[in-house]
């Protein structure tokens, strides 16, 4: 099963602009490669206030990001050492 991957309007307009060029190639390849083939399995469960969220880590970055029928949407795009907090 292919899912759908849509990023919220304010990952485009606050997260994109502060990652690297280089970084954004890794970032985008790891979305398109493991996130459209098995979100839940190949991401972590996030506990917390983060419950029903999983996380993507590529290599510093944690891609935030939930998963309802069929479809992916992505939160948050932040680096780890700013990606929990509120």
């Amino acid at each position: 099963m292919a899912y759908d991957v849509t990023l919220l309007e304010r990952v485009v307009k606050n997260d994109l602009p502060s990652i690297p060029e280089a970084n954004k190639g890794q970032i985008f390849r790891a979305i398109s490669e493991r996130l459209t083939v098995a979100p839940v399995s190949l991401g972590k469960p996030l506990t917390g206030e983060f419950k029903g969220l999983y996380r993507l880590r590529v290599g510093d970055w944690r891609v935030i990001y939930e998963v309802e029928q069929g479809s992916v949407t992505i939160h948050a795009i932040k680096l780890r050492r700013d990606a929990y907090k509120g």
